[in-house]
C-alpha cells in the first residue's frame, strides 16, 4: 500500500498514470458502458491520480499527438453515433455584423463551434477543430449566399485563424488549413503555446483582417487556460452606415449561453488569474447588454437546464460526458479551495485570489 501511493503521488508516474486511466475511460464509455460505471471512473482517475498532478497533465501531456488523436477521435466517434454530420443546423444562420460583413457559426465535431467571418470572397475562422468539416460547411454557405462568382464558384480562401485558446478541440484544423493556404496566419494569445501559431496576441492587441474591414479586440481571460482570450469583433464602416450589430464577442470557452468553462488553469498563476465571475464581468464591460455572444460549445439546453437544479452528483446522471468531466474537475477545484481557506483560516491567513466564485464553479462548465 505505501508503495502504491508513493507510485501514485510521485510527481513523474502521477501524470504518466492519469492518461491512460481517463483515456480508458472515455474509450470505454463509448462501447455503451453504463453511465454509472463511466462516472465512477473518471471519478477515480480525478481525485486519486488526475487532481494532485492536473497542472502538469496539462502542461507536458495533453499537448501530445497522441492526445490529439485520442481527444478529437473521441468527440468524432461520439458525432458518428448520432448519425449527423453536424450537431447543429447552421446554413440559413448568419448574422449581419456590418453591411458586406456576415458571420456564419459552423457546428465542429460533437458540440464545438468554429465561426467563419466573410466578407467578399475571403474568410476569418475562430476556434477551428475539423478542417474538413469546416471546409464542406463553408462550401455549402458560398453556394447558398453566394459570396464568390457563380460562373467559376471558386471556395472562399481562408486568410486568418485565430484559436482562443490552445484545446485540440479548437485547434486540431490549424494544421490542415495551414498547408492548404501557405499564406495563413494563425493567431493564439503569447505563452499558450497554440499549434502552429505564426502571431502571438495579448490583452489589448487590435488584429486588422479582411483588408482592414474588420477589427478584433483581444481580450485576456486567463481562467479557463492561463492564455485563453475572447475577441470583440467591429467592423469598419462608413459613418452614414451604422453597424447592424453593435459588436460581437467570441468568447471561446471562457462563456457559454447559461454557463461559463472549467477553470483548469486558473490556479496556475494566482497573480494574474481570473475567476469564472471576472471573466464574464469583463466580457460584459467590453461588450455592453447590446452586444451577440457566439460561444465555443453547444451547451445551452444542457445549461439552462442545470440552473433549475443543484449540480450534485445525482444531478449529473443526464450530462453529456465532456459536460459531466469538467463538472468533476470544478468540483474537485472548489473543494481544494475550501480546504485552502480552512488551512490559511487556523494559521491566520488570508490566501490571495480565494473568492466565493467557488459557488459559481458548481455551473462552470464546458
Amino acid at each position: 500500500m505505501m508503495l502504491t501511493q508513493r507510485l501514485l503521488h510521485s510527481r513523474v508516474t502521477g501524470p504518466l498514470l492519469a492518461l491512460p486511466v481517463l483515456l480508458l475511460s472515455l474509450s470505454l464509455s463509448l462501447s455503451l458502458l453504463p453511465s454509472l460505471l463511466f462516472q465512477l471512473l473518471i471519478t477515480v482517475a480525478l481525485s486519486t491520480v488526475l487532481q494532485p498532478h492536473f497542472g502538469l497533465v496539462v502542461e507536458h501531456l495533453y499537448p501530445l499527438a497522441i492526445c490529439r488523436f485520442f481527444h478529437i477521435g473521441v468527440l468524432k466517434i461520439a458525432l458518428y453515433f448520432t448519425g449527423s454530420k453536424y450537431h447543429s443546423t447552421f446554413i440559413d444562420n448568419r448574422t449581419t455584423l456590418a453591411p458586406g460583413v456576415f458571420i456564419h457559426p459552423i457546428p465542429n465535431l460533437a458540440d464545438n463551434y468554429c465561426y467563419a467571418i466573410i466578407r467578399g470572397s475571403s474568410c476569418v475562422l475562430i476556434d477551428v477543430g475539423d478542417a474538413a468539416a469546416t471546409q464542406t460547411a463553408l462550401q455549402y454557405i458560398n453556394d447558398k449566399y453566394e459570396y464568390t462568382s457563380r460562373s467559376s464558384r471558386d471556395p472562399l480562401t481562408v486568410t486568418a485563424v485565430i484559436s482562443t485558446h490552445k484545446h485540440w478541440d479548437h485547434t486540431a484544423g490549424n494544421a490542415s488549413l495551414l498547408s492548404q493556404f501557405p499564406s495563413l496566419e494563425i493567431y493564439g494569445a503569447n505563452g499558450e503555446n497554440v499549434p502552429n501559431c505564426t502571431n502571438t496576441v495579448k490583452n489589448g492587441d487590435t488584429i486588422t483582417l479582411l483588408d482592414g474591414a474588420l477589427e478584433l479586440e483581444v481580450i485576456g481571460l486567463p481562467c479557463h487556460t492561463r492564455g485563453s482570450i475572447a475577441l470583440r469583433a467591429v467592423a469598419s464602416v462608413p459613418p452614414a452606415s451604422p453597424p447592424a450589430t453593435p459588436c460581437a464577442i467570441f468568447t471561446g470557452d471562457a462563456l457559454f449561453c447559461g454557463g461559463c468553462g472549467a477553470p483548469f488553469e486558473a490556479g496556475f498563476t494566482p497573480s494574474s488569474a481570473l475567476t469564472t465571475a471576472q471573466c464574464m464581468v469583463k466580457i460584459l464591460l467590453k461588450g455592453g447588454l447590446d452586444a451577440l455572444l457566439f460561444p465555443g460549445h453547444e451547451y445551452t439546453r444542457l445549461l439552462l437546464g442545470n440552473q433549475q437544479q443543484q449540480l450534485t452528483a445525482e444531478g449529473t446522471d443526464g450530462m453529456g460526458q465532456a459536460a459531466f468531466f469538467e463538472v468533476r474537475v470544478a468540483q474537485a477545484s472548489a473543494s481544494k479551495n475550501e480546504a485552502n481557506k480552512k488551512s490559511a483560516s487556523k494559521n491566520g491567513t488570508r490566501q490571495a485570489g480565494m473568492r466565493p466564485a467557488a459557488k459559481l464553479c458548481r455551473h462552470c462548465i464546458q
